[in-house]
């Protein structure tokens, strides 16, 4: 019997969520209320897997994904996200866990979840030894609107993942779920054209699987993996949809199990994600993993095209207007806090715990107060979510800072910037 772990520190959401569990008649469910209890009942007996709630006291989820990571990789874990949770289940997406799913859906999504995950995880091969052998892979498939060309597709792809070494078992169960999604976004949005959630209803898709043009379009997919990282390429037969418009519906409305899951965990599962002009094409990538704790996303939606050269080391600058440290900023994406699990830690009694998101688009600086105390502003205007153009004024609670960057350097496109894409 496979078993799961569940983790809430609601004991009415336990009794519900574990109700739910165990309709399914082959999970054993065993309950914990937080974190700390959840890594004691994981030591005497490890469950196959764990279901955690984001927000508990003692340990958070984010905090019991990276302690499940680090000290027992081939345990995956999916979050249940509940509104107001959203930056803290896409960075514990990164960190490691293998899928989420809304707490006001469980009841629709939660079974069909665990049992992708489970599927994903249980993926062998006989070849393992063969492809660690390995120092370049390339495979390239073309196959009519067939699903159940989906997971032999995937199993392939995470064994050459594992193989050459460029992540570990649950980032390959990660890459999985990425591609599997890619895969059916170009099945039921491109060859079919079908709009809405996937989970709809069935009847449309099973008149066009039937019916021309939709049944006699393709999907080609392409894999290539080396040793420092895996090329996913994805193309469908559909006239293509415009991503910039998906984009703008930001990751809230994802969370909440609507439009945009598929490709909202693809940014977060994969380091970089692309799209040809017309929309018809996916390209991904996935670099080797030099630490279990450094696994990020590049949020970037860019156009398909040559390989462009590396972003630089440093991405932009926050000089302070006070005698406080600059800020140098690193990564396309950085969460700014009090806490120690921060990119930027602001030790000070006017930052919240997790108190704004910077973060890159199309080459231009944004930041997104998360909810915070003290809040944000920008050239001294109290905002909630914005652009930061070079030169900008930005206070975190109590500290003033300018940013200086130069759009060039991060690839922008145009003289000027995008909409706020969140």
């Amino acid at each position: 019997m496979f078993k799961i772990l569940l983790v809430d520190d609601s004991a009415t959401d336990r009794r519900l969520i574990e109700g739910l569990l165990k309709k399914c008649l082959h999970f054993d469910v065993e309950t914990a209320e937080d974190g700390l209890v959840a890594l004691e009942k994981i030591k005497v007996n490890a469950p196959d897997l764990v279901v955690t709630d984001m927000q508990m006291p003692n340990m958070d989820g984010m905090q019991l994904v990276e302690k499940i990571r680090r000290l027992y990789p081939l345990i995956p874990v999916i979050l249940i996200t509940a509104s107001g949770s959203e930056e803290l289940a896409f960075r514990a997406l990164q960190r490691g866990a293998a899928g989420y799913v809304p707490k006001s859906r469980c009841n629709e999504l939660l079974q069909d979840t665990i049992n992708h995950v489970i599927d994903l995880t249980r993926a062998e091969s006989s070849f393992e030894k063969v492809i660690e052998c390995a120092t370049l892979t390339q495979f390239e498939f073309v196959f009519e609107n067939d699903f159940a060309m989906i997971a032999p597709l995937i199993e392939l792809a995470q064994r050459m993942t594992i193989g050459l070494g460029i992540c570990d078992e649950p980032g390959a169960v990660q890459a999985g779920v990425a591609l599997e999604h890619a895969i059916l976004n170009a099945i039921c949005h491109g060859n079919l054209e079908i709009g809405g959630p996937l989970n709809g209803d069935r009847t449309l898709m099973d008149q066009r699987l039937a019916q021309s043009p939709y049944k006699d379009r393709r999907v080609y997919v392409e894999i290539r993996v080396t040793r420092e990282e895996a090329q996913f390429k994805v193309r469908d037969d559909g006239h293509g949809f415009k991503y910039q418009e998906l984009t703008a519906t930001g990751r809230k409305t994802a969370l909440l199990g609507e439009v945009g899951r598929g490709l909202f965990l693809m940014w977060a599962f994969m380091d970089s994600v692309s799209y040809n002009p017309i929309g018809n094409t996916v390209f991904m990538v996935k670099r080797r993993v030099l630490s279990n704790l450094e696994l990020e996303t590049d949020f970037e939606i860019a156009e398909v095209g040559e390989e462009q050269p590396r972003l630089p080391e440093i991405l932009g600058i926050l000089v302070p207007c006070d005698s406080s440290p600059l800020i140098e900023l690193k990564k396309p994406k950085l969460m700014v806090g009090r806490d120690p699990s921060c990119d930027i830690v602001i030790p000070l009694p006017s930052i919240s715990s997790h108190h704004c998101l910077l973060y890159t688009f199309e080459g231009w600086w944004y930041a997104q107060d998360l909810k915070s105390t003290d809040g944000i502003q920008v050239n001294h205007v109290s905002v909630r979510e914005h652009l930061l153009r070079p030169g900008d004024n930005l206070s975190i609670g109590k500290l003033e800072y300018t940013i200086d960057y130069e759009t060039t350097a991060l690839r922008a496109n145009d003289i000027d910037p995008p909409a706020d894409p969140f």
